[in-house]
């Protein structure tokens, strides 16, 4: 690892475990993207296959800092946990990141995703608003949208998502580190991320080709969920000069929902455990949801 230096504004964090091939494509993207110069890469890696430090030898030089762990247990989710967490909380901490990019090793970035983040960052880092960029989207290619975004209201895409260093700070580092198998830690931050928006391109940044993982080992690449991205993935793009807000908002899952001011009491409020409680209750007793006027009717 290279000596630290504190202050990198933005920093791309790849959590690698086990799919060598995938991992070197991740990573061989990222190197290659428009911008990367203006980045750290910092690889968290879970010891235990040589065929993953094969890789990582490979492509040392575009590696500015690499963290290794031994397994905190047996269960991929523990693991996976840990590692999301130990590495965000060293962009953030130790290197003073501004905005920091998670990337899962079966995933690819495009040619302009850096850049789309730092245009995003550049325009809403002063929006209190403003949680994180996710470089996802299901709309089909279009010309016209190369360079349209949402604001939404969603939690992080964990295959690739950015959250910024104020974010962070709301979250709670240690607890964090207490989720092991109990839930999967982008769940975890969702609540807080929903109380504000995430910047979401109209055109997908980014290509998961996870199919078949340890999350869901019978997954195929012919699923809807990869078939959509692949259809709005944008490889080689001409350069981002500017954004523009886009008036296109059906982007990613139901729950994703246009971000509107005024609903921000609701999910400020529903991140406190006796709201969760009614909620939970609600449910059992089948009573007609606030929710529905908040999500407009949609599930």
């Amino acid at each position: 690892m290279t000596d630290i230096k504190p202050y990198s504004k933005f920093v791309v964090v790849v959590f690698c475990h086990s799919r060598d091939a995938l991992l070197n494509a991740c990573l061989r993207s990222i190197s290659s993207a428009e911008a990367f110069e203006n980045w750290d890469l910092v690889v968290v890696h879970q010891e235990g296959s040589l065929s993953i430090q094969k890789v990582l030898d490979s492509v040392s030089t575009d590696i500015s800092y690499l963290l290794k762990f031994k397994p905190v247990g047996e269960k991929p989710l523990e693991n996976i946990n840990f590692s999301r967490v130990i590495g965000t909380d060293f962009a953030f901490r130790t290197l003073g990141a501004e905005i920091v990019l998670g990337i899962e090793e079966d995933t690819l970035i495009s040619r302009d995703a850096l850049k789309f983040i730092e245009l995003a960052h550049e325009l809403h880092n002063e929006d209190r608003n403003f949680r994180g960029v996710n470089l996802a989207s299901f709309h089909p290619y279009s010309d016209t949208e190369i360079n349209g975004y949402s604001k939404l209201r969603f939690g992080l895409v964990g295959q690739a998502g950015a959250i910024n260093r104020k974010s962070w700070k709301e979250l709670d580092f240690p607890q964090l580190l207490t989720l092991r198998n109990s839930e999967e830690w982008a769940s975890h931050i969702e609540g807080y991320l929903k109380t504000g928006f995430m910047v979401h391109p109209v055109l997908s940044r980014m290509l998961d080709q996870g199919w078949g993982g340890t999350s869901d080992p019978n997954s195929l690449s012919t699923n809807s969920y990869f078939t959509r991205i692949r259809q709005s993935f944008v490889n080689y793009a001409d350069t981002c000069g500017s954004l523009t807000e886009s008036e296109e908002i059906l982007l990613w899952r139901e729950d994703a929902i246009p971000f509107k001011l005024w609903q921000n009491p609701y999910f400020y409020f529903r991140r406190f455990k006796p709201a969760q409680r009614i909620y939970a209750l609600t449910r059992v007793l089948r009573i007609p949801h606030i929710r529905n006027v908040i999500f407009q009717k949609r599930p």
